[in-house]
């Protein structure tokens, strides 16, 4: 950039040290040459030639300023994109935050589903063990009740033997 800044500014002082000695000496050769004078033809060519310089010290003046844009404009989109990383990581860490409480959460849920299973399995095994033992109760009431019975069909049996048949 600084070299064409420089470049820029050297066509210029050509352009501008060439009108100031046409302008000054009519005749660069001061006298020497006597009658001589410069051809049409270089006069043209010379013309032609201040005219490219003219032109190409207006287009590298446009490119300075195009390429000075084009500066502007990469740094602020550089400080937008930087904004937005800052933001983005913002994010990330807020999302890491989130994350981890997550797991926690999720951690401390499976313990209160685990102590929950546990609750109700003890309860189930109380209730299963109170059955139990009512079921044994039952069971040797209904095993008298049937010792009993069968006692007194015994009985039954035998008064009926016993007795008379008509």
């Amino acid at each position: 950039m600084a070299i064409m800044r420089v470049f820029v500014l050297l066509c210029c002082c050509f352009a501008a040290l060439l009108a100031q000695v046409s302008a000054i000496l009519p005749d660069p050769f001061g006298g020497v040459a006597g009658k001589c004078t410069v051809r049409p033809e270089t006069s043209a060519t010379i013309d032609r030639l201040r005219a490219g310089a003219a032109k190409l010290t207006a287009a590298l003046k446009h490119e300075v300023a195009v390429s000075e844009q084009r500066k502007r404009h990469i740094a602020a989109e550089q400080q937008r994109l930087n904004e937005q990383i800052r933001s983005l990581n913002q994010v990330k860490a807020e999302l890491g935050e989130s994350v981890a409480w997550m797991e926690t959460t999720n951690q401390r849920l499976d313990a209160l589903a685990q102590q929950e299973q546990l609750l109700t399995n003890k309860d189930v095994l109380e209730c299963l063990e109170r059955e139990k033992a009512r079921f044994s109760r039952d069971a040797e009431s209904r095993e008298n009740a049937i010792a009993a019975l069968m006692a007194a069909t015994r009985e039954a049996e035998d008064r009926l033997r016993t007795l008379p048949v008509h």
